[in-house]
């Protein structure tokens, strides 16, 4: 079931506690909290996720969490009043695929044990989950395709210098 709620300024405040700052379009270059870690998808479809990294949302999503999904409004994830897209357990991935995404999204649990950040480039889309070493290892685990995310994403952008440069200091 899909509820919507408005985002407030206390999940802001919790959410800031993960990835301090806003960057609604230049999501590679964000500060995170040193006790987390980044997971990069790619490709994903557009803002929205396939089937298989949506099923990772399910996997990680803690018992009695709900799925929390936030877009930038007037370019600021972080605008206390956006409207938040609420998923309630059991997960279905056609409701998830229901809601209109077209914009830098946020997604995270109740709990805030993780954030999976989604922007969008011409042709595809890319996702960075920020977890918990715990959770980042689940996500790699659960989904190895991780490992090509990389490569496929640096392959299709090799001849701009700034993705390059941004992609480095990503990995460090």
């Amino acid at each position: 079931m899909i509820e919507c709620k408005t985002l407030t300024a206390k999940d802001i405040e919790k959410l800031k506690k993960i990835v301090p700052e806003d960057h609604p379009t230049e999501l590679f270059g964000f500060k995170l909290s040193p006790e987390y870690e980044k997971v990069f998808l790619y490709p994903t479809n557009d803002v929205c996720l396939y089937e298989d990294q949506f099923n990772i949302l399910k996997e990680i999503t803690p018992a009695g969490d709900r799925i929390n999904i936030v877009q930038n409004g007037n370019y600021s994830v972080y605008r206390p009043g956006n409207t938040v897209y609420v998923l309630t357990g059991p997960f279905s991935f056609s409701e998830y695929e229901s809601i209109w995404l077209d914009s830098v999204t946020m997604i995270y649990p109740d709990s805030m044990k993780w954030i999976l950040l989604t922007d969008e480039e011409l042709y595809f889309g890319w996702g960075i989950f920020c977890a918990d070493k715990d959770t980042a290892k689940k996500i790699r685990d659960i989904y190895p395709a991780h490992t090509d995310s990389m490569t496929k994403y640096t392959s299709a952008h090799i001849s701009n210098p700034k993705v390059i440069k941004v992609m480095t200091e990503f990995l460090k």
